[in-house]
């Protein structure tokens, strides 16, 4: 009795699982450096994902009657790093003695924090007295 056979392809590796998952994540990768844009606009441009898709073969038991090929698959996806950003702060000192850092505000773009303006990396010495 013969066992059925058929040549390596994307479609039948895995059952087909590998085309499956190659599917989905050029769906997902897509997605994510859409997102990217829409939410870093202007600072998005050169922005790259990437998808790879390894398949190996590795010879098993070369030249013994029992020699095969093992064939290994891999889907790795890569998406953009969040942008790198630059501010400058200045070191001063507290009416307590302690150090902090402040920035200069910058105008505002929509959606940004103003929270963010102000880095303070000193540990918090709340006053035990309560204000009248």
């Amino acid at each position: 009795m013969s066992m059925k056979t058929v040549q390596p392809t994307i479609a039948n590796l895995e059952e087909g699982q590998l085309l499956r998952d190659a599917n989905s994540a050029i769906a997902r990768v897509g997605s994510h450096v859409a997102d990217f844009m829409e939410h870093y606009k202007g600072r998005a441009a050169g922005a790259k994902g990437k998808l790879t898709i390894e398949v190996a073969f590795e010879a098993i038991n070369a030249g013994d009657e029992n020699e095969c090929i093992n064939i290994v698959t891999s889907v790795k996806e890569s998406v953009p790093p969040r942008p790198k950003a630059v501010r400058i702060a200045f070191p001063q000192k507290q009416d307590d003695g302690l150090q902090q850092i402040l920035m200069r505000p910058l105008a505002l773009a929509p959606g940004e924090d103003p929270n963010q303006q102000h880095l303070d990396f000193t540990p918090s010495h709340e006053s035990a007295t309560a204000e009248s």
